[in-house]
Order: C-alpha cells, then sequence, then structure tokens
C-alpha cells in the first residue's frame, strides 16, 4: 500500500512537472498571437463562414441558455434560420453541441466576439495538452524525460493544419482534439483493461460534430489496426488476442455511439434528407495521384508558416519535425534494448508512412469526406503521426542519446538551400521557413558533440527555440490569412441593412435583404428570407433549383430572394431593406418606401401574404415540374401544388398563363464577349442588352441550361444592372467542390416606366458563361396582383409563433387547403379545431392542411424527428454504462479481497 501510495504521488508530481512545460510553452506562442491581434487591431473572426455561422452559432447559444434559464424550453425548430429550419441537425455540423460553444453563455452580447477569441485560443491548448496525455500513456514518455511530450504538444497543437483551420473555421479543431481523445481511450483499453473512457470520448465525439467524427472514426480504426495487427505473431499472443482486444474496442465504441443516439439519430436522419445528396462536383484529375505541382508544393513548403498546397494540404511544420524524421529513416539501429520503445517507433513510422501516402493519393481524400469532394480536411491526421515521431525523437535526445547528428544539420542546411532557390511561391513565408530551418540546422550541428554532458540544457534551448519558432509561424500564418475582421464585429453585424432601420411591430413577417443570406437575423432579432448552413433539406433547394433562382449560389446557400415578387409574396416578405449607398438593389414589384434614412431604405410590399393562406385548385408536383420558371411562379400563387399521392377533391388547375419575350440586342461590350451562347469575362467586364418593357409589367432575365465554363472562385458571379436597380446571380462550374445540377438562372430585372431599357451583366470575377438560352420575359402583374388579393381574404391574419408551434386561425368559403409559409418537415405534426390533422408538403417547400368549408382554429407543433426515439437508446445506452460500470468495480474488489 505504502509502495503504490508513493508511486502515485511519482506520477502525480511528473504530470504537473510536463504540465507546467507545456503550459508555459503554450503561453509564449499565445501570447504572441494575442498581441499581434491586439496591435493591428482585427478580430480573430474570418469573414465567411467565421462571420455567417461560427460567430452567429455563437449568439444561437447564448440565447438558447437564456431562454432555458427563463423557463421557456428550447427551440428545435428556429424561425431565424432560414425560413424554419430544425436547430439541432442544421448547426450540429458546425459546433452547436459542443460543449466548448457553451462559454458563449457568458458573455453578454456585446461579449461575443470576445467569446470567440477565447474558444479558440482554449481549443488551441487543448489539441496540445490531449496530445502530450496520448503520448503519456506509452511507459517511455511517463518514466523519462518531461520535455519531449510538451515540445511535441506544442508542435501539434500549432502546425500548419491547425492554425489555418482553427482560426478560418474554429470547428475544424474538433478533428485534432478528439483524435486524440479517442486514442487515449483505446490506449487505455489495450494497457489498463479500462474501456469506459473510449466509450465516453465516442459518445462526446459523435455529438460534437458528426462531420469530424467520420473522418476521426476512419482514422482511429487504422490506429487500432496498426497496434493489434503486431499481436498476430505467436509470441505476442495470435489471433486469439488479436480478435478479443478487437471485440473489445468494436464494444466500447458501439456502446459510445449508442450513448449519442440522442443525437446522432436525428443527425442522421436529417443528413440522409439533405440537399447534400445532390452535390456532384469536386476534384477534378486522376483519383490515383495531383499534379507534380502539389507534390513539390509539400516538400518545399514543408516547414513554411501558412502554405497550402492545395485541397486543404497545410505542412508549415516547426523544422524540429524534419529533424526527428530524418533520425526515423536514416538511423537502422534499434531505440535502446527495450521492447517498448522499439514497438513504439516501429508503430510511429508506420502511422508517418500511411498518412503521408494519404496525402499523395486523392482517392484518400475523397474516402475520408464521405465520398463527396476531394479534401484533405483529414490531414490533422499526418500531423499528428509527424508530431508523435518529434516527441519520440526528443525523448532520446533528453536521454542523452548522440541523436543530432551532424550530418542532420547538414542535411536541414543543403534543404534550405534547395527552398531558397527554388521559386515556387517566393515570399515571407517561405524565406521564414527557410530562416528556421537553418537555424535548426546549426542548432543541430553546436550540439552534435555535446549532447552527453549538456542534455538538460540542450532540452531546454530546444524547447524554447520550438516556441519561439511555433509563435512566429502562427503570426506570419494569421499575417497571410487575408480575411479577418476589423474588431468590433457586433457593429459589422448591426451595419447591415438589417439592422440600420426600425422594423415594424405588426405580428409575423419575413425580411427581404440584399445579396447577404440572413444567418444573422439571430443577432438583429428579425425573420429573413435567406440561409448560408451546411444541411438542408432536400426539397427547401430543389424548390429554389426548380425555380431556377439566381441567388442560390449552393446548394446550401440562398443569398436572399433577389427581389423575386411571388417567391417573396408566398414566403410572407411585408419588408424589404436596402443600403443605398453600395447600390440600388431591386426592390420587389409594388414595394413602397416607408422610410428613408442616410444609408438605408426600408419598403413595404403591399402584395406579401400572411403566414398562412388557402387554395381552392390543385396540381400535382409531376404536372408542375413540367411547367417553365414563369409558369411555375404562376401556379404557386394560383393553387396548391401537392405531392402525386395526397387524394384532393379540389379542381385541378389550368394553366392557360402566357408571358410575352422580350426581344433583346447586344448594344456595347466593355471587355466581355458574348457569342455562341458563351459570356466571358474578368473581373469588371461587362456587356450591355437592350431590350423592350411592357406597362404593368416586371422583367425577367433567364440563362437556359447554363452553367460556368470556368471561374475565379466556386462560382461565376454576375451583376445585373438596369434603370431599377441591381441583381446578382450565381453560375456553378462542375469542377467546383460544391457543383449542383443548375437548371438555369432567373432573375428579377424589376419594373420601369421606360418603354425601352438596358441591363449590363458584369462580372464580379474572371469567368465564363455557356448556356442554351438567353431570354428576357415581361410578366404582366394584373393577373399576380389578382391572385395576392384573392389568398389574403382567407388568410390567417392572426398567426402566432411560439416556441416549437405556430398557430392561428383561418375561414374559408369552400373546402380548400391552407398552405402555411414554414418548410415542411416530418416533425411537425398538426392539430385542427383540436383534432389532430394530416399534413402535407404543399407548394414544394411549405406545409399544407386540408380545411372545411367554415373557421378553423390550425395548430402546428414541432419535434426533431429521431429525437425521442434517439433519447430512449441513448437513456438505454447510459443505463448499460452504469451497470457494466458497476460491474467492473465489484468484480475488482472481490479480486483485491
Amino acid at each position: 500500500m505504502f509502495r503504490r501510495s508513493e508511486n502515485q504521488k511519482r506520477l502525480r508530481l511528473n504530470f504537473v512537472n510536463w504540465a507546467f512545460r507545456y503550459t508555459l510553452l503554450y503561453l509564449i506562442v499565445a501570447l504572441a498571437l494575442a498581441m499581434y491581434f491586439l496591435e493591428t487591431g482585427n478580430s480573430m473572426v474570418f469573414s465567411g463562414d467565421g462571420f455567417y455561422q461560427h460567430y452567429t452559432i455563437l449568439a444561437h447559444i447564448r440565447n438558447a441558455f437564456r431562454n432555458l434559464l427563463a423557463g421557456e424550453g428550447f427551440d428545435m425548430v428556429s424561425f431565424q434560420i432560414g425560413q424554419g429550419l430544425d436547430t439541432i441537425t442544421t448547426l450540429a455540423s458546425h459546433g452547436f453541441l459542443n460543449p466548448l460553444y457553451w462559454i458563449a453563455a457568458l458573455f453578454s452580447e456585446a461579449g461575443l466576439e470576445t467569446a470567440y477569441a477565447l474558444l479558440i485560443f482554449i481549443q488551441f491548448y487543448l489539441i496540445g495538452l490531449l496530445f502530450c496525455i496520448f503520448l503519456r500513456q506509452f511507459a517511455p514518455f511517463r518514466r523519462q524525460g518531461v520535455w519531449a511530450a510538451p515540445v511535441a504538444g506544442l508542435i501539434f497543437a500549432f502546425c500548419g493544419y491547425n492554425l489555418v483551420s482553427v482560426l478560418r473555421h474554429p470547428y475544424f479543431a474538433d478533428g485534432a482534439i478528439y483524435l486524440a481523445l479517442m486514442l487515449i481511450g483505446v490506449e487505455r483499453l489495450l494497457q489498463k483493461k479500462k474501456w469506459c473512457g473510449l466509450s465516453i470520448a465516442t459518445a462526446v465525439m459523435l455529438i460534437s460534430n458528426y462531420y469530424f467524427a467520420y473522418k476521426t472514426a476512419l482514422l482511429t480504426a487504422i490506429y487500432i489496426l496498426i497496434r493489434i495487427l503486431p499481436h498476430l505473431r505467436k509470441e505476442r499472443g495470435g489471433v486469439k488476442r488479436v480478435l478479443c482486444e478487437g471485440f473489445k474496442l468494436l464494444g466500447a465504441c458501439a456502446l459510445g455511439a449508442l450513448l449519442s443516439a440522442v443525437v446522432l439519430l436525428p443527425v442522421g436522419i436529417a443528413y440522409l434528407g439533405s440537399s447534400r445528396g445532390a452535390v456532384y462536383g469536386g476534384y477534378s484529375g486522376s483519383l490515383l495521384h495531383y499534379d507534380l505541382l502539389y507534390y513539390a508544393k509539400i516538400l518545399l513548403g514543408f516547414c513554411a508558416p501558412g502554405f497550402g498546397a492545395g485541397c486543404w494540404t497545410f505542412m508549415g511544420f516547426c523544422p524540429l519535425v524534419l529533424i526527428a524524421l530524418m533520425d526515423l529513416c536514416a538511423s537502422r539501429r534499434e531505440c535502446a534494448a527495450i521492447q517498448q520503445q522499439k514497438t513504439l517507433r516501429n508503430g510511429i513510422c508506420a502511422a508517418v508512412l500511411l498518412t503521408g501516402l494519404f496525402l499523395c493519393v486523392p482517392l484518400w481524400g475523397k474516402i475520408f469526406n464521405g465520398m463527396s469532394y476531394v479534401t484533405n480536411r483529414w490531414s490533422y491526421a499526418f500531423s499528428f503521426a509527424v508530431s508523435a515521431a518529434t516527441g519520440f525523437w526528443f525523448l532520446r535526445f533528453e536521454g542523452g542519446e548522440n541523436t543530432l547528428r551532424k550530418s542532420a544539420g547538414v542535411v536541414m542546411l543543403i534543404y534550405a538551400l534547395a527552398v531558397a532557390v527554388s521559386m515556387v511561391i517566393p515570399g515571407i513565408s517561405m524565406l521564414l521557413g527557410v530562416a528556421f530551418v537553418v537555424l535548426f540546422g546549426v542548432f543541430c550541428i553546436a550540439c552534435s558533440r555535446r549532447i552527453c554532458w549538456k542534455r538538460e540544457r540542450a532540452a531546454q534551448v530546444c524547447a524554447l527555440l520550438t516556441a519561439l519558432c511555433c509563435a512566429v509561424y502562427a503570426v506570419v500564418t494569421s499575417a497571410t490569412q487575408k480575411g479577418f475582421f476589423e474588431q468590433g464585429v457586433l457593429e459589422q453585424v448591426q451595419s447591415r441593412p438589417a439592422g440600420q432601420v426600425e422594423l415594424p411591430n405588426e405580428g409575423f413577417y419575413r425580411l427581404d435583404t440584399d445579396t447577404d443570406p440572413d444567418n444573422h437575423a439571430v443577432l438583429l432579432d428579425y425573420h429573413g428570407t435567406g440561409f448560408y448552413w451546411s444541411i438542408i433539406p432536400a426539397h427547401v433547394s430543389q424548390y429554389y433549383q426548380n425555380l431556377h433562382v439566381g441567388t442560390l449560389a449552393f446548394s446550401y446557400r440562398l443569398n436572399s430572394l433577389g427581389g423575386d415578387s411571388t417567391l417573396l409574396a408566398l414566403a410572407g416578405a411585408k419588408y424589404s431593406v436596402r443600403q443605398t449607398p453600395r447600390y440600388d438593389f431591386v426592390i420587389p414589384y409594388g414595394a413602397e418606401i416607408v422610410s428613408d434614412t442616410e444609408n438605408t431604405q426600408l419598403y413595404r410590399n403591399p402584395y406579401a401574404l400572411d403566414l398562412g393562406y388557402t387554395y381552392h385548385a390543385q396540381l400535382t408536383e409531376t404536372e408542375y415540374a413540367a411547367l417553365d420558371p414563369v409558369q411555375k411562379r404562376m401556379a404557386l400563387i394560383s393553387c396548391a401544388v401537392i405531392p402525386d399521392d395526397v387524394q384532393s377533391n379540389m379542381p385541378a388547375y389550368r394553366n392557360d398563363f402566357t408571358c410575352e419575350k422580350a426581344e433583346w440586342v447586344c448594344v456595347s461590350a466593355d471587355g466581355a464577349v458574348l457569342t455562341d451562347n458563351t459570356l466571358s469575362g474578368k473581373a469588371g467586364d461587362s456587356v450591355t442588352l437592350q431590350f423592350e418593357r411592357r406597362d404593368g409589367s416586371e422583367s425577367y432575365l433567364s440563362f437556359e441550361r447554363c452553367e460556368a465554363v470556368s471561374a475565379a472562385g466556386q462560382v461565376a458571379a454576375l451583376d445585373a444592372l438596369t434603370s431599377a436597380g441591381m441583381n446578382r446571380m450565381a453560375f456553378t462550374k462542375k469542377s467546383s467542390n460544391f457543383y449542383f445540377e443548375q437548371q438555369g438562372v432567373f432573375a428579377n430585372l424589376g419594373s420601369g416606366n421606360a418603354r425601352t431599357d438596358t441591363v449590363t451583366l458584369r462580372f464580379l470575377e474572371d469567368g465564363a458563361i455557356r448556356f442554351s438560352d438567353l431570354c428576357i420575359y415581361n410578366l404582366p402583374m394584373q393577373a399576380y396582383c389578382e391572385q395576392i388579393q384573392k389568398l389574403n381574404s382567407e388568410s390567417m391574419a392572426d398567426a402566432q409563433l411560439g416556441h416549437n408551434r405556430v398557430s392561428g386561425s383561418v375561414t374559408l368559403a369552400s373546402d380548400g387547403i391552407l398552405q402555411i409559409a414554414v418548410p415542411y418537415g416530418k416533425g411537425w405534426t398538426a392539430r385542427v379545431d383540436g383534432s389532430e390533422a394530416e399534413l402535407m408538403r404543399c407548394g414544394g417547400m411549405y406545409m399544407g392542411v386540408a380545411l372545411k368549408a367554415g373557421t378553423h382554429h390550425v395548430e402546428l407543433s414541432y419535434c426533431t424527428p429521431g429525437l425521442k426515439a434517439g433519447a430512449a437508446i441513448s437513456a438505454m445506452a447510459l443505463a448499460a454504462l452504469l451497470a457494466l460500470g458497476m460491474g467492473s468495480r465489484l468484480k475488482k474488489r472481490k479480486e483485491s479481497a
């Protein structure tokens, strides 16, 4: 007993020693990074996803916790996400359920930017700390030096992949964090027969982020094979031992997956029914190899901070990694006489070789991304392996073995010279990489003969050099990643048009904005029409695709409704806000100014519908699909578009609507070229078309069967400018990671009094667009206005939105279908006058319920599909976990007695 107590004290003291050293090294890098952002006045919120998604999610978490504390419950559906999407399944892949994100609940709205920065620094710290704990699962790291694990942990935390990924997308840290956590669980089961940690790690990983959980699960399986396959040898236990260990590992992971079912089941259901299934694009080259420049960038940019080779492959390692890899490759002698060191070395070599091979073959990038487009977002595993190799090398260096040979320093100097003379990507990043390679090369040579009698001092100097290198790399990476917002991100959100006006308080309505998706509706407290989230129900995206909405940039990103009068009316968008100094974005037909400030204008749409409105004619989805985009718009405001298998006694809709095509001619070109059904140009180039308008009509520009042949980014974007305002259109390209089959682009050109007008098509970036036809339509608006007024005569004017519910009353003159402008979902249930009623998908995206003539009270309630079943499975798994844990303890007590 005394001996065990002394051993525990020694291990605890050893833990404090290495944890203190890691924290000290981390603070050097973290303070340098923090000072950079403070001195430059930049926020750590990165433009794009950081601004639109991650910052918004923190705000949503903050609001969710406050609602829970106020006794208002949890919103499983949010009407501020898109037009009303599931909170859990939409936000799960972005860190919404990650416990680290919950720190947002401790901050005020004005402090969210601070919470965002704090989250990033906590994640960097945890990445390195958990990596250190993983290394210390092996006896050599527990018994020998105290600098090896901290140095390796620091290198992993601030490797090129983590620096770029976490600074751009904080939830990308989940891969590195949970890989370390999973491997710790694996080692505790293999070495100490404690399986509980692996089960809990699996559950937390799957709940926090299923996107990186998939990658990490594959990587964990590969690690397990590396660890247990050597046991096939008879002297190590043979097949029986491998099967026994494999069964235990599989069982522990399976129990963890069952524990996570409360989230995993709803998320799985949502993913299978999401728009991601319609994404076809990605890497267009060979799946067996990349181009030669990719491999050259990996080699020459291995030690260059912020350096990307492509396909989300980032190197940027501290040059100490080069020393470790050269030692593992060059040295053929065994790592002392200890079998554990030999086994550890072989395992590390296998991990480095395998992950390095995976980086070289595009097929693995596709596999690790769920067979979608090719991307190496899994390459934190390669960084993990080379960092482990560095820790192993440092273990020997700290122990006094003469591994810092002069030859290693000479090789590093030659490598630095090769990088310097190669002009692949000249710049500060490459020069700094060369400088630090030279620095560590000289250090190798200087220590090559004195390491035996000055090993402790040499280890300390090497650790400080590593911290200095990581600090410089962190700052340079931040400086080279253009796109960080200036401090005051909340003010930037509030400077959006929706934050510049005082919105009317008159019941439910949606607000139409310009070209930005409405992700900040959470912060600005309004109901928008656009969205930008990775997981969107397929029928929602398909609704906009079928209508050829030009502002649908990707299948999961709708940059507003582009002023489309019909779609705005159906969505209940009673108001539109525009930012006047930048441009005059096109407004819906008949909109009138209600307020005009220096920066913004607020318009009221007299033809908007209430949340619910009634149809007395029907059209099946198959019949609807056969219509052209103009006819579809008229059908949507004239009848209920219902699934083919839904039985209804209402009369069929007669499609007798015709629309005039306007003749157009190209009157001028400023750099852009329009010929042979192709429009091409560079950024700023334009072409101007002249066309005729009609009184009482709204004009629309239509590109039919179009695609971007080339584009500087993921899409080719055009601005269309007329006397009535501006609109924006996005064209996808097949080589884009997020390509979906774009049927066409349909954009509102507004209405005007002039009989003759022009539209100028201007490229935002270099690109070329191919199409089968380019048409301009003049839509007569008299029929549109009459139909809107008819629908408003039987509408839910008193509609109310509550927590996970929608309610209101409606009076019908005859039998009909009430369409409710909330996206259809299987989690919705309806009650009419207190009795259950059947819900159907109506209008392609919204919900509908059949009603008899008379006055009815309609109430809809929502529960995330799969949540209850998942909670039951998780509860049973938790009971099993507790029972197995209790049984294991009782067994140990009996054995000790």
